[in-house]
């Protein structure tokens, strides 16, 4: 199946951190409650209810990337969870608690057909692979050279195939996607009571892409990379503070400005600073394309107003 972009998500955050790869991990054996652990549906600031749901259409975003510590954390896990619409949905939680599945990932593909899993138990030398096609699934130990056949019973290695999809199918509950089907439905309701960061790259532009860290509170962070006319613009804005790195793209220089409350200052390499007037411009540009990508991906209610003129 063609990918034309490819893992953009991981590409743009190589600047700030590597992208895992999705793992999930679980108890063998463990029963999933169909209502274990409900999570709040909205967030609360200063006793006033904030809805918390992002709603997008997706034909305006090519992919999402949501990490949360909090979501299955009732099962011990911390999730990450990647979506690229009309192709595949990938799944992982990891073990933040002493659990007898260290490791693992789910990978589904068009509107949810599971295809693909990995599993690590606690005390197992290797993790096994675990495809599908719909009818069986086969199972492999992956060795760091090459696979080799499982010898486990046909009911064990389904017990645990399952497992992992019912994770899946628990994360996207959680989430609000239970119905969501992308080759049906044109709107997208993500709920993000228990998310730590969403992610988001646009359809169209795989240069760029718009982050919002912890949203829902008061230290929500948004972050914005894309390049503009041959310029690279690194934006990160939250609890009042505006940073812009903007750099050519084949050129190493870096431009930095700062805008606190009214006040913008930059610099341009590590010694030559800027003039206000250019500070504030660089802000000003910023704070556009951050408008633009609220936009564009309607986040405006998970975020803190934008200053209108720095």
């Amino acid at each position: 199946m063609a990918r034309p972009r490819g893992r953009e998500i991981a590409g743009w955050r190589a600047t700030m951190r590597s992208r895992a790869l999705l793992i999930v991990a679980l108890v063998v054996g463990q029963v999933i409650p169909a209502t274990a652990g409900a999570i709040q549906g909205d967030a609360r600031h200063g006793g006033r209810t904030t809805v918390s749901v992002l709603r997008f259409e997706r034909a305006s975003v090519w992919s999402l990337h949501i990490t949360s510590n909090r979501l299955l954390a009732d099962y011990g896990y911390a999730v990450e969870y990647a979506f690229r619409f009309l192709d595949e949905e990938e799944l992982s939680l990891s073990a933040v608690t002493e659990q007898e599945i260290m490791s693992g990932r789910v990978l589904t593909i068009l509107d949810g057909e599971p295809v693909e899993a990995e599993i690590h138990l606690r005390g197992e030398p290797l993790p096994l692979v675990m495809n599908s096609d719909g009818v069986r699934v086969v199972a492999a130990w992956r060795r760091p050279d090459r696979l080799i056949p499982a010898d486990l019973p046909a009911e064990e290695i389904e017990r645990r195939f399952r497992a992992l999809t019912d994770l899946r199918a628990q994360t996207r509950r959680r989430l609000g996607l239970a119905q969501f089907r992308p080759s049906q439905d044109a709107r997208v309701r993500v709920r993000l009571a228990a998310v730590d960061s969403i992610a988001l790259v646009p359809v169209g532009d795989p240069r760029q892409l718009y982050e919002v860290q912890q949203p829902m509170t008061e230290v929500a962070t948004e972050v914005l990379t894309r390049e503009v006319g041959g310029r690279h613009w690194m934006i990160t804005w939250g609890q009042g503070v505006l940073q812009v790195q903007l750099s050519p793209v084949l050129t190493t220089l870096t431009t930095t400005v700062f805008y606190r409350e009214g006040h913008a200052t930059g610099r341009s390499g590590n010694r030559l600073p800027l003039s206000s007037t250019d500070a504030a411009q660089i802000a000003e540009t910023a704070f556009a394309y951050l408008r633009a990508a609220r936009l564009d991906f309607g986040t405006g209610l998970i975020t803190t107003p934008l200053p209108r003129t720095p």
